[in-house]
């Protein structure tokens, strides 16, 4: 909040009920729409997006160019999306700094945060671009995204995941596609490789995990430069990993192929690793390297 807001919240006639309140069938449909259904419309859209792009660029890949043609194209790809369709700004972060300004310079006649119209609703109009399973259940941990969401969002997520594997088989030719095993994950072909696939799956996400949560959710180090830092890990974490495990890093990634292509070896591992992941981080942040808010322990040290 800028100076001049905080200053226009003590102006009395700011305090004095002469808000205009917004009709109850307008104000009722928006807050429903930009609460509930809008964000799960932007993961959906998205999602397809990102793994549409990631999906062709596996299938299309030149032997020439080995990993870095899908890296690129991951990273690239999710980095633009997230800059393009997913508002970092997360608004309850604002809701719980407007409610501690309340406690420390309270204002005679002044409203709150929940009576200020509109401002209530949007602190769950953000998608906050995810596009990941595993990304919004880290999220969800650090207090990142409302509990209630969650499961809508793994749901948009994957229907986003089987869209855009699918628009990839449609544009692709049959002999590349199957080549390519439809861009599912086949890295993993026999059981003494799981060990290894599953740990460097979650070292993996744990990396994309801690990119999106520090970055972009965590009020002491969230910047502008988030979404391309979480397209960096994306990239960083194919070319390191993906001859150990295919470096997934996202459920929804591997499901939308894994449904296509109905090949579904070893695919729990690209569920294990990513969420074991989000818990690894979730816990990180709530209890050592999370900012004052989110922090649960250490707090006065």
């Amino acid at each position: 909040m800028s100076a001049e807001a905080a200053v226009s919240m003590c102006d009395p006639e700011f305090g004095s009920g002469k808000v205009k309140e917004p009709s109850m069938g307008g104000r009722s449909h928006g807050s429903w729409y930009e609460r509930f259904l809008q964000p799960c419309l932007v993961e959906l859209l998205g999602s397809a997006l990102f793994i549409f792009i990631g999906c062709l660029s596996v299938i299309e890949n030149g032997t020439d160019t080995g990993r870095l043609q899908p890296a690129l194209a991951h990273g690239l790809a999710l980095g633009l999306i997230i800059a393009t369709l997913g508002n970092i700004s997360h608004r309850e972060r604002e809701r719980q700094r407007h409610r501690q300004r309340e406690k420390q310079a309270p204002c005679t006649g002044s409203p709150t945060w929940d009576s200020i119209p509109g401002l209530q609703d949007r602190a769950w109009g953000q998608s906050g671009g995810h596009f990941n399973p595993a990304v919004s259940l880290a999220a969800t941990l650090i207090g990142g995204l409302n509990l209630v969401m969650l499961l809508p969002y793994w749901i948009a997520q994957l229907c986003g995941g089987l869209i855009g594997a699918a628009l990839a088989k449609a544009v692709s030719p049959e002999e590349r596609f199957w080549n390519a095993s439809g861009a599912a994950f086949v890295t993993v072909q026999e059981p003494g490789q799981v060990v290894g696939a599953v740990v460097a799956e979650l070292i993996l996400t744990t990396l994309l995990a801690l990119a999106v949560c520090m970055g972009a959710i965590n009020e002491k180090t969230q910047g502008p430069l988030a979404p391309f830092s979480i397209g960096f890990a994306v990239t960083v974490d194919i070319l390191a990993g993906g001859a150990v495990s295919g470096a997934c890093m996202n459920p929804a990634r591997a499901f939308g192929p894994a449904v296509v292509a109905n090949h579904w070896d070893f695919h729990w591992i690209y569920w294990l690793g990513p969420l074991l992941a989000s818990l690894l981080v979730g816990l990180l942040i709530r209890l050592f390297i999370g900012d004052g808010k989110t922090r649960l322990i250490l707090k006065g040290l």
